[in-house]
């Protein structure tokens, strides 16, 4: 019974080494979707705080000028540009932002896994030593009344 139970938490120990593996790798995904998140907030930020002075970049060859109306399409097209790239920045930190939710996420149940097959395996563990003592134990006893009865049939042949 005890090889039985053995095995049985081999199988456990294994298992808790497999969560303990997946929870690594999704700790390292975090990490990656956290420094993703930043690089597009920086990114975000870059591109606000400039806003201004490309729009001003933008505008600076017409001041002063007679201009026609091709002119300033061309530079309400480029500030148009400007706006959509701002937005595809603030898109992407709000889906790294979300991604990064996801993973924590899915981080705290493959932690709570881990801690449900680590609990398991310290009850089976327990288990197993409890056994092993009490056959130790058995054995221990089994060969202190063999040798007893050996001690008394000897005895018994001397008389």
């Amino acid at each position: 019974m005890t090889a039985f139970l053995t095995k049985l938490l081999h199988l456990k120990e294994n298992r808790q080494a497999s969560a303990a593996r997946a929870l690594q790798r999704k700790r390292v995904e975090l990490q990656q979707a956290e420094q993703t998140l930043t690089k597009a907030e920086n990114a975000l930020q870059a591109a606000v705080s400039g806003y201004e002075r490309q729009v001003d970049t933008l505008y600076e060859p017409l001041i002063g000028q007679a201009i026609d109306m091709r002119q300033i399409e061309d530079v309400e097209s480029k500030i148009a540009d400007l706006d959509r790239h701002r937005q595809e920045l603030s898109d992407a930190v709000d889906d790294s932002a979300d991604h990064v939710a996801d993973v924590k996420e899915a981080e705290q149940g493959l932690l709570k896994i881990y801690a449900e097959k680590s609990r398991a395996f310290e009850r089976l563990d327990a288990l197993v030593d409890e056994l092993k003592f009490a056959a130790r134990t058995e054995a221990e006893r089994h060969a202190e009344l063999e040798l007893e009865e050996g001690v008394h049939n000897r005895k018994g042949f001397a008389r």
